[in-house]
């Protein structure tokens, strides 16, 4: 059976954890209708709340789950690849552990990957409901990005979502700790 690997990064989401667990087994249960399995590996980044106990107290509920505890807050891109390097699936994705996005793409998007396709990605159809300061470095970021590191628009509209397949997965590993960021990559076509 072929394995979708979802790295999720969490960084004070201890009131998230349960319902991610929960909602994360009816994505297993649609994977498995797939012939397909889930993996679940979720990136403590230096928490300081609750969020390293209600992993481990909740991990049993996904079979194949690994937790992992960073020493210190490294960021979501590095807590991501810390994942990245961990997972043993024929495909993988990463989502936030806040529960904003809707994980019922995940099935549709790994349905796409059967069918061939071996690099995958979703817009954001509305918009998350960030903190302020949260959302004027995004909007930095992404004028940054635009204006100085790719030739490719997507009209204001933002990719949260990726699946890639095992080949392309490894790729973003290797260059992940140069460019410190995946959108970059992705877009680049790296």
């Amino acid at each position: 059976m072929k394995k979708v690997s979802v790295v999720i990064p969490c960084f004070h989401v201890e009131e998230f954890i349960l319902p991610l667990f929960h909602n994360m087994q009816e994505v297993e249960k649609q994977l498995n209708s797939m012939n397909l399995s889930l993996e679940l590996v979720c990136v403590d980044d230096g928490s300081k709340d609750g969020t390293w106990d209600e992993l481990l107290k909740h991990r049993h509920l996904i079979q194949d789950t690994q937790v992992v505890r960073l020493t210190r807050n490294f960021g979501a891109i590095c807590a991501s690849n810390a994942g990245l390097k961990l997972v043993t699936g024929d495909a993988c994705t990463i989502y936030a552990a806040d529960l904003q996005d809707p994980l019922a793409l995940i099935p549709e998007m790994a349905q796409l990957w059967l069918n061939g396709e071996k690099y995958i990605t979703a817009v954001r159809a509305k918009k998350r409901k960030d903190p302020l300061l949260t959302r004027i470095y995004a909007k930095l970021y992404y004028v940054l990005r635009e204006v100085r590191l790719c030739d490719e628009r997507f009209s204001g509209k933002r990719i949260r979502y990726r699946v890639l397949g095992r080949k392309y997965s490894s790729v973003f590993e290797k260059h992940v700790e140069e460019h410190q960021s995946l959108a970059v990559l992705a877009l680049a076509g790296i």
